[in-house]
């Protein structure tokens, strides 16, 4: 691999570190709590690392948010083959508990500056954030070719939907796919042991 290549993939990384390094400070509003977001910044710590060091840059396209042990990779890689092993990868990875594979296969356009979707996800956050009946905070927004991706703990299923409705509405969208999973779903799942 390159100087320049391997130096892009350390950018990309620091900075998904750096970004994910937020999530504690606003864990206390999160429906989380501390410990889970801790563990979750672990396993994506980890899992980061575990893509770095098995491809040669081939994951440098690849997206990763972990709310509590639930994986959602997005973003696009070459190959089907690529798109497999990320997610075997992260089926290895210590602490994950499922992992729900969105990453899309494309030999064009495959980078991570994508101004229109970063614009869309901007959006999104802000009409998240600016909705009261929204917590906005236990939702994660990423946007790939105009499929808007949300991830989270929705509060109730009317939450859910007025935060599917902003997604929807937004200019330039062409899909919303939701992995939000409700608030007494996540209380279920816990009392089982899962």
């Amino acid at each position: 691999m390159s100087n320049l290549k391997k130096l892009a993939v350390l950018a990309t990384l620091g900075l998904s570190l750096i970004a994910s390094a937020c999530t504690p400070f606003v864990v206390p509003a999160q429906e989380r709590s501390a410990g889970r977001a801790i563990d979750d910044f672990s396993i994506q710590t980890r899992l980061s690392r575990n893509l770095f060091h098995n491809s040669e840059g081939n994951y440098r396209d690849i997206e990763l948010e972990v709310v509590e042990a639930r994986v959602l990779m997005t973003g696009r890689v070459e190959t089907p083959e690529i798109r497999v092993e990320a997610a075997r990868v992260a089926w290895m990875t210590d602490g994950v508990g499922e992992v729900i594979n969105e990453i899309e296969v494309s030999d064009e356009g495959v980078g991570l500056f994508r101004p229109r979707d970063r614009w869309i996800s901007s959006r999104v956050r802000g009409r998240l954030l600016g909705d009261s009946a929204v917590r906005h905070v236990n939702y994660h927004v990423e946007t790939i070719d105009g499929t808007v991706y949300l991830f989270g703990i929705a509060q109730s299923a009317e939450e859910l939907e007025r935060a599917t409705g902003h997604a929807r509405t937004m200019r330039g969208v062409e899909r919303v796919i939701s992995h939000v999973r409700l608030k007494e779903d996540r209380r279920a799942m816990f009392e089982q042991g899962t």
